[in-house]
């Protein structure tokens, strides 16, 4: 065997085992001229179906992801293991070939009495995790947060510090990174018992566990009610949240406001207005848009009164429209219509993902994606990209960038298990062009019913994707999840690199 065909033999036997995967997955060593081979399918990492990192008794649900540095995840979910306390808040981290790291089906956040709810999950830069969640111990609602290692120890007060203070019952909106292992929390507070006036309030927690501001700050304090918050750092250290907004009776509309790293609101008092139009408008996911700026996706009304289309509306740095419209992204008329996700192109646009249904609801339902500049054009053609164009339900979509102004995408799919569900995955181009053939890569494709998919980067042009999981008891599901990566994009730009360095050395030999 010449140089560079040991070389080439060693790389792949290192990648492959590096990345945990089966040696017959790798390509021949032809290509098309460009160093890759003439396809690239995605590919399974893990175990088959999935790695399960929570196979407790009782019912696991409401997975949330943050990555760990080191191309694995932490997850965070609600717990029901145990009839005493009602319902915790667990964790697990697996590693980047799949392993758990920590305790058998997870470490303990918080087992306070009472129940402990909708737990969110952020990195906190060092390869361990902050958390927040709804919290019943004092009899009403309340939001506690707390903090682990990269090896599960809880680092705060044992179940967690208390983020909000007071009588009032305080819903959990978003938990947002400060950029200092610390993080912005941000809730909806209920002003009276009948709950028909909220208002929105957040609090910075440092890496240590203290509260940062004096006080919280408020958002707003605009009559009626104020909800569905979504926030974003705004890449300065502070952040924006937008939310759902009925200050004007029998009008919902959407506010949002910009807060910096000291609390300061940046924006108008209450907010500035994203949409006002005289339909309804429902909030949707939010990103920075890289400038200081905001990207707010939403529900929109305005075509039938009661069919949904997906709109966008980009807010710069002083929370001006940067459009003089706002942008009917998904908008067909005998359609409804909903955004599932939004993130950046990395070139200071965005992909929305949105969900289309005929009239009568669920069946038939779609993925649909269009990419956005941030002048407000259409980069993918007139109409968006439909992702499954095929039968059956396809539903509930979330996307991570690839890296290179394309995206992965995971959807819930009953296309092969009618009446259950699969976790489908797909790799968009640039461009827009679906990269994994067929109907993409099957995460998990069992019999049953597996749901609520969540995912993030796994930092190596792939993701990582976890879900509940009903295949052990079709009552109380389980957590699992799946790596998946486009594999000649591991492998080949070091076969570039390597075969280069052989045939260098190849020559120095004759």
């Amino acid at each position: 065997m010449n140089v560079r065909g040991r070389v080439w033999r060693a790389v792949l036997f290192a990648v492959l085992l590096g990345a945990h995967i089966p040696p017959t997955l790798a390509w021949p060593l032809d290509d098309d001229g460009q160093g890759r081979p003439p396809t690239a399918d995605g590919q399974i990492l893990w175990l088959a179906n999935g790695v399960g990192f929570c196979t407790a008794d009782g019912d696991q649900g409401f997975p949330h992801l943050a990555p760990d540095g080191a191309g694995g995840m932490i997850a965070v979910w609600t717990d029901a293991r145990s009839t005493a306390n009602g319902v915790d808040i667990y964790a697990q981290r697996l590693n980047a070939v799949g392993t758990p790291l920590w305790a058998a089906n997870g470490v303990v956040v918080s087992d306070a009495p009472n129940n402990q709810l909708e737990p969110q999950a952020i990195s906190d830069g060092a390869g361990g995790v902050l958390v927040a969640w709804d919290d019943e111990r004092p009899g009403g609602l309340a939001i506690f947060a707390q903090r682990l290692d990269d090896t599960g120890k809880t680092l705060w007060a044992a179940d967690g510090i208390s983020v909000t203070m007071g009588a009032a019952d305080n819903l959990l909106a978003q938990l947002v990174p400060d950029g200092s292992g610390g993080a912005f929390v941000i809730w909806e507070q209920y002003a009276n018992p009948d709950r028909f006036d909220t208002n929105l309030f957040a609090q910075r927690i440092s890496a240590a566990g203290s509260p940062i501001w004096t006080t919280p700050v408020t958002i707003t304090l605009a009559l009626g009610e104020q909800f569905d918050a979504e926030a974003t750092p705004d890449g300065s250290g502070g952040f924006i949240v937008a939310w759902a907004d009925l200050r004007d009776a029998g009008d919902q509309n959407l506010y949002a406001q910009r807060l910096s790293a000291s609390g300061v609101a940046l924006w108008a008092t209450d907010g500035v207005p994203v949409s006002s139009n005289p339909a309804v408008q429902g909030i949707g996911p939010i990103v920075a848009d890289g400038h200081g700026g905001v990207f707010v996706a939403w529900y929109d009304y305005r075509s039938t009164g009661y069919l949904a289309d997906a709109y966008l509306m980009r807010l710069t740095t002083s929370g001006d429209r940067a459009w003089p419209n706002d942008l009917p992204v998904v908008a067909a008329l005998d359609l409804a219509e909903g955004p599932t996700d939004l993130i950046q192109d990395g070139s200071g646009g965005v992909i929305l993902v949105a969900a289309a249904s005929d009239a009568s609801g669920v069946p038939g339902t779609d993925v649909l994606a269009q990419r956005v500049d941030a002048a407000g054009v259409f980069l993918w053609g007139a109409q968006p990209v439909n992702v499954t164009p095929w039968a059956e339900q396809q539903d509930f979509a979330v996307a991570v960038p690839d890296g290179r102004g394309g995206a992965y995408l995971a959807w819930v799919d009953k296309f092969s298990d009618p009446p259950g569900y699969d976790i489908m995955a797909q790799h968009l181009s640039e461009q827009g062009v679906p990269q994994w053939a067929g109907h993409g890569v099957a995460a998990v494709a069992l019999s049953g019913v597996q749901d609520n998919a969540r995912v993030i980067s796994d930092g190596a042009q792939g993701l990582i994707v976890a879900w509940q999981d009903y295949r052990n008891d079709p009552d109380n599901p389980d957590l699992f999840a799946q790596r998946i990566s486009d594999l000649h994009q591991l492998i080949f730009p070091l076969m570039r690199k390597h075969s280069g360095q052989a045939q260098g050395h190849a020559n120095e030999e004759k």
